[in-house]
């Protein structure tokens, strides 16, 4: 028990170090490529991450602090508004040509949100196997809850928008592959979040969430450092009538989810 109370600060703290450095590692990569504009909301997101991170520990020290909880607790809606954004700057450049799939990410987008709020507003006392003390760790546990659907549900829609993007267009592979690791982000929030939520070790659980980010952002680094792909023939007019057919399918979709 006492290797693993020392183990586990020690390893937070060693994440807490590298997760910032590969971010700016990741933004530097973005840089060397002139992709800063394409990916300005990512960018964004990493830096103002960086920012909070080192903040919320000059701060506190430690999560355990109350004044590391208070910040983290009003920074939090910040870096969520910013998830929703990444999402449709992913979708943005997936979709540019095809404004059927904008009309129908706004819609689900809007949908996630709004039921990730009614989810915490209307759900049952939680399941944890701990009371809450205070009204911040109350507070604390709503966010979990809001940020657990709702990065589940943002992790679905990209899955779903990036899964039926067709595969062959040259130019839109790294984006692909930027959506997945984002997915992968967001599912990994959502499952620490609810880990938490259910009485797991808020440390333990923390640990294992800092090590899939790190892991996550070494791919983003691979895949921005990634040689550009080679350019490929225009589609074919039966791809161009597939992915028209599929942009005629969200707009129909779209039309549905608004009524």
């Amino acid at each position: 028990m006492d290797v693993e109370h020392q183990l586990v600060p020690a390893l937070e703290q060693i994440e807490t170090v590298l997760t910032p450095l590969l971010q700016l590692w990741v933004v530097a990569v973005l840089g060397r490529r002139r992709s800063l504009k394409f990916f300005w909301v990512f960018v964004l997101y990493l830096i103002a991450d960086v920012v909070r991170t080192a903040a919320l520990w000059l701060l506190g020290g430690s999560a355990s602090a109350t004044i590391y909880r208070i910040a983290w607790i009003y920074s939090e809606p910040c870096m969520l508004f910013l998830h929703v954004l990444l999402v449709w700057e992913l979708i943005r450049l997936l979709y540019k040509a095809y404004p059927g799939i904008h009309s129908f990410a706004k819609i689900v987008i809007s949908i996630a949100v709004v039921a990730s709020l009614l989810v915490t507003v209307f759900s049952a006392p939680f399941d944890i196997h701990r009371a809450t003390t205070n009204e911040s760790d109350h507070m604390l546990l709503q966010l979990f809850q809001t940020e657990r659907v709702l990065d589940f549900m943002l992790a679905l829609l990209i899955v779903v928008i990036v899964g039926l993007f067709p595969s062959s267009r040259y130019d839109g592979k790294r984006i692909r592959r930027h959506g997945f690791l984002l997915s992968a982000l967001f599912a990994s929030a959502g499952a620490t979040f609810l880990a938490i939520n259910y009485g797991f070790n808020s440390d333990i659980t923390g640990v294992v969430a800092l090590g899939v980010q790190l892991v996550l952002y070494f791919l983003w680094v691979r895949v921005f450092l990634a040689p550009e792909p080679e350019r490929v023939p225009p589609p074919s007019p039966e791809e161009v009538l597939r992915t028209e057919q599929l942009n005629e399918a969200f707009l129909f979709l779209a039309r549905w989810l608004s009524r």
